[in-house]
């Protein structure tokens, strides 16, 4: 794919459909759950579920999250999709995998001709500050462009 020339195949192209009804489906979800809310305004979710590999940083170090917890998994989600590769494989164990992605912020390397707006909107989901995370309406946005 070279990104920057707009020129993009097909499997990439599909790629990025999908990933758009992600999108869209996390961006549903996320908007049922604010307007549904039957708690005050300070309630965040706590506990460590999931895989690993997938999981927000704040959420493995057993700290509140809100949604940028969900923006956090689907950029991985999406590097997954676009590499067709397993992040973090060669990882093995929770504390070498605590230690390098957690508290170092180590994060799954890109192909240069990803390059320009898709690569800095994957990196963005998975920035170390949860309030740079995109919301899910903003990457939707992005994908219907």
């Amino acid at each position: 794919m070279n990104w920057r020339s707009g020129k993009v195949d097909v499997l990439m192209k599909e790629k990025l459909r999908c990933a758009h009804g992600i999108a869209t489906a996390l961006e549903y979800l996320h908007e049922h759950k604010n307007a549904s809310k039957v708690t005050d305004e300070t309630f965040k979710l706590t506990g460590n579920t999931g895989s690993l590999r997938f999981m927000a940083p704040e959420v493995a170090l057993n700290k509140p999250f809100g949604f940028s917890a969900d923006i956090y998994s689907f950029g991985l989600t999406l590097w997954q999709m676009l590499k067709m590769e397993v992040p973090f494989d060669s990882i093995t164990g929770r504390k070498v995998f605590v230690n390098l992605v957690v508290k170092k912020g180590a994060r799954p390397k890109f192909e240069e001709s990803w390059g320009g707006p898709l690569a800095d909107l994957v990196k963005s989901c998975w920035h170390s500050d949860l309030m740079k995370r995109p919301t899910a309406t903003q990457y939707e946005s992005f994908g219907a462009a």
